[in-house]
């Protein structure tokens, strides 16, 4: 598969082919015949359709629609199924963010269920930051950026905010739930993610299953910090000054107050950058809003990051 062209921020751009094939197997002695109780397969196999289904909801904002259909078993030694993943585009014309659309093998980066040299550049997909976790929640740094702290090297792995995105969904983390779920059986030791032709080869193994499983309260938000309370939504904002220094915070209002906000989104800042975004009086932004509340010595503090710009509602004038 060719290398997906990127812009100057390694970000993937929207591909012309919306398909993307990869193959799940599920391996132990208790399938080694490529047979598989349909109790355990069909359950994970509607959670793997609903993995796919919520992220590009989550990520895409109802600017494209995706399935996945089953095109073939292909292995003895183990449960194993190919698929594919289609993507249609809703109409784009004159969206401004449709280089930024999460194309089928985005998604599949970003789940953590391939990995390719030259396409998206994720570090950690879902899957490996859940592993990293290891049932734990995640922390977060000076910046709002979610953080793991990786016991025996000392190293701090900050992770994507799109992946944040998907593990902060009370549906995603149910759905990789049951995905998982036959692993609990006797003699299912492991399950495997891969591309058809190339990508590394992803497992989860049985003794990590309990890092999959949703928490009881998968709806609530589940990045916390020692004295902060943590938040995401969606709202509407309109831009008072836009900054374009490294690290420096952008300044919004909501109609009722104005605050300053991180912009963390590295999509919309390489528009900026490159000059495809331009900004005028009276711009509202569509966006990911995460509040984070600290309990300080001097009192309560407030720190907001913008995590996704998600669509430019400015209003048209009535007249040109």
């Amino acid at each position: 598969m060719p290398a997906e062209p990127k812009n100057k921020s390694g970000v993937g751009l929207l591909e012309p082919e919306p398909h993307f094939k990869f193959q799940l197997a599920y391996e132990g002695s208790a399938v080694d015949q490529g047979t598989m109780d349909v109790y355990q397969l069909a359950p994970a196999l509607i959670a793997l359709g609903d993995l796919f289904k919520e992220s590009n909801a989550i990520l895409n904002k109802g600017k494209a629609t995706v399935g996945i259909r089953v095109t073939e078993h292909i292995k003895r030694g183990s449960f194993e199924l190919t698929f594919v993943i289609d993507q249609t585009l809703i109409d784009t014309t004159g969206n401004l963010f449709s280089n930024t659309i999460r194309n089928p093998q985005d998604l599949a980066i970003l789940l953590g269920v391939f990995t390719e040299t030259g396409g998206l550049s994720v570090s950690h997909g879902l899957i490996q930051f859940l592993k990293l976790l290891k049932g734990e929640k995640p922390s977060k740094d000076d910046k709002g950026r979610v953080t793991v702290n990786v016991t025996g090297d000392g190293n701090t792995v900050i992770i994507n905010p799109d992946v944040t995105q998907l593990y902060e969904s009370g549906k995603m983390r149910r759905a990789i739930d049951s995905v998982t779920a036959p692993v609990n059986t006797p003699g299912v030791d492991r399950i495997c993610f891969s591309g058809v032709d190339n990508g590394e080869i992803q497992k989860i193994e049985k003794n990590e299953r309990p890092y999959f499983m949703a928490p009881a309260a998968s709806e609530e938000p589940a990045t916390t910090s020692p004295g902060i309370a943590s938040n995401i939504a969606e709202r509407d904002l309109e831009l008072v000054s836009p900054v374009f220094k490294k690290s420096n915070k952008w300044r919004f209002t909501d109609g009722n107050a104005t605050f300053h906000a991180l912009m963390a989104d590295q999509d919309f800042l390489a528009q900026v950058h490159s000059r495809v975004r331009r900004f005028a009086e009276g711009d509202i932004l569509r966006v990911s809003l995460q509040i984070d509340t600290t309990k300080t010595q001097e009192g309560l503090k407030t720190q907001y990051t913008i995590i996704k710009v998600l669509d430019d509602i400015t209003p048209q004038p009535l007249f040109r």
